[in-house]
């Protein structure tokens, strides 16, 4: 497997060190995608957590189906497509619910302050204080 050099992606060592416990505690949910030469197309990120548990072996899907432009391509779209919009309400419902099992947040990918902000109740939010334009 060989990491694309021009990968633009960026994998900070907290979030290879998320990853790489993701992969200890759950195992794989993706594997890692390559180009007809071993290229990665994606999976980086999970690549560099396999190295950081020790690990030598990892799930490969080799797409020799991709012409070079349609490997560059999916390459960013693999990265760009991937959703970050969440149901606010429905995601602090299940974080509560993880926390209030004492299960490991660490392992769900949030930051410390992000689940700080989404598992503290608010209470209701006033909004009386906006005025109409």
């Amino acid at each position: 497997i060989i990491p694309y050099p021009k990968n633009a992606k960026q994998h900070p060592p907290s979030q290879v060190n998320a990853l790489a416990k993701s992969l200890k505690e759950h195992g794989y949910s993706q594997p890692i995608v390559v180009d007809k030469d071993g290229v990665i197309i994606a999976g980086h990120g999970r690549r560099l957590a396999t190295i950081a548990n020790g690990w030598t072996k990892a799930p490969v899907i080799c797409r020799r189906d991709l012409s070079s432009d349609q490997a560059m391509a999916l390459r960013l779209a693999d990265n760009k497509l991937a959703s970050d919009l969440y149901d606010t309400e429905l995601l602090q419902s299940e974080l509560s619910a993880l926390n209030e099992l004492g299960f490991d947040m660490e392992l769900t990918g949030f930051s410390g302050k992000e689940l700080d902000f989404l598992t503290e109740d608010l209470g209701a939010f006033d909004d009386d204080a906006f005025v109409e334009d």
